[in-house]
This record gives structure tokens, C-alpha cells and sequence, in this order.
């Protein structure tokens, strides 16, 4: 399938999709039900009730409202505690740095948005090696990160001066798939992060199973244009 515009640069998710964090993600969300006195979760519990915004997500799992700020706060701060001391065990998806040398190859600028906090995805992205292929790294400049992530993605190609129909943005979420439909840009998602794969193919939108598969779906040309799926798409 042809996509309706050549694609010149790739948006990179960070999270689950160029860092390969779930377990470390996963210890971090435990963190805060110790915290609140709730027993630990396994994965498939944690993925059952992901969405955004990421606070309607603890909610669930705590059974409590986290829509005050100042409630949020709390989990932020115990979940990024958490996670920075445990990034040690973290490392970058085993095809990462293969997959960003061949998208540099092929003449193909690179940026990476995180729904992170943009001082910690700075230092991340330094941190694993990533940061001299890319143009650009943002993250949520905010106090508490965990909103939607199609404002950002704005603010991000409006920095780089670039028209989203020649961009595609490569992530783990729902929530990538609905950034990319509210900006026109075109999307390929991965198996690699925290969503399952029928969530993700509910978007419409190609899924993969690799950085690799989905960087050369993009190159190819063969993946579902968003210009051919419904205007919105919901990232709960």
C-alpha cells in the first residue's frame, strides 16, 4: 500500500519501543501499589487497564481517584523514583541501534518524543547511545508527565519545521496511533512495549514485531496510511 506523501523523518517513542523497560516499568508501577498498600500486579493486569490519561490508568488498578493534581503527584513521584533506581537494569531494544544506523542510511532524519519527563528522557537517550542519531529529544516539560501525547507531538514538528504528512511516528501505545491520527502523520506500531497486539491492530494502523520490521514497512511503503483510516481514534 502507498502512502500518500514520502516519508523524510521518523518520530521514535522511547518507552517500550527504542528502550526495552517493560520489566523496570513494571517494578516501578509495584512501587506505587506498595505505596498505597495494594499487592503487587503482573503484567498482563498492568496492560488490561493501560490508558490515557495514565492517571484514569492507576485509578483502576489503585480503585481510587487520582484526578487531583496533587494525588497525581504523588504517583508520579514514587513511580519515577522507583525507575530511575531500577534503570540500571535497562537496556535499548536489541535492534535499536541497528535500526536507527539503517534509517540514517537511507536518508531518513530521526527525532525521538517521550511522554517522559524531558529531563530524564535527555539523560536516558544520552545515557544508552541514541542521542547522535537524532535531530531532536523531547519529553514532557511539565512538572508530572502521563497526558496524551498528540499536543507534544505538535509542539515537537512545529520545532523541527516539518509537515506531519512527511513524518511517521513509530511506538507502543494507543496513544501513538492517536497523536499521529489528530497530526496527519502517518504511524507504525510495535508489539515490544506494554500493549498487545490486538489492542494496537484495533487502531487500524500497522503493527510489527520490531523496530526493524516497522522501520522497513515505512521505507517500503507498505503499511496502512492514516489518511485512509477514520479521523479519530480513541487512546483508552
Amino acid at each position: 500500500m502507498n502512502t500518500p506523501a514520502a516519508i523524510h523523518h521518523i518520530v521514535w517513542d522511547w518507552n517500550g519501543t527504542l528502550l526495552d523497560d517493560n520489566p523496570v516499568m513494571l517494578a516501578s508501577v509495584n512501587a506505587v501499589c506498595a505505596h498505597f498498600g495494594r499487592p503487587a500486579i503482573d503484567i498482563e493486569t498492568w496492560r488490561a487497564a493501560l490508558c490515557r490519561p495514565l492517571w484514569r490508568c492507576y485509578g483502576k488498578v489503585l480503585d481510587r481517584d487520582l484526578s487531583a493534581p496533587e494525588d497525581w503527584g504523588v504517583v508520579e513521584r514514587v513511580y519515577h523514583e522507583a525507575y530511575r533506581r531500577n534503570l540500571v537494569h535497562c537496556r535499548t531494544a536489541s535492534d535499536a541501534e541497528e535500526t536507527l544506523a539503517l534509517a540514517q542510511e537511507r536518508g531518513l532524519t530521526q527525532s525521538l518524543l517521550s511522554m517522559g519527563l524531558h529531563h530524564d528522557v535527555i539523560d536516558q537517550a544520552e545515557r544508552f547511545g541514541v542521542s547522535g542519531r537524532l535531530v531532536r529529544v523531547d519529553g514532557v516539560k511539565g512538572a508530572v508527565a502521563g497526558g496524551h501525547k498528540a499536543d507534544h507531538l505538535q509542539a515537537h514538528l512545529d520545532a523541527l519545521g516539518l509537515d506531519p504528512r512527511t513524518c511517521a511516528l513509530i511506538g507502543d501505545v494507543t496513544d501513538d496511533a492517536a497523536a499521529a491520527r489528530a497530526m496527519g502523520a502517518e504511524c507504525v506500531l510495535v508489539t515490544t512495549g506494554m500493549t498487545g497486539r490486538p489492542e494496537l491492530e484495533a487502531t487500524g494502523h500497522t503493527v510489527a514485531d520490531s523496530l526493524a520490521e516497522a522501520l522497513d514497512r515505512i521505507v517500503q511503503g507498505v503499511f496502512t496510511p492514516t489518511a485512509a483510516l477514520p479521523q479519530t481514534v480513541t487512546a483508552d
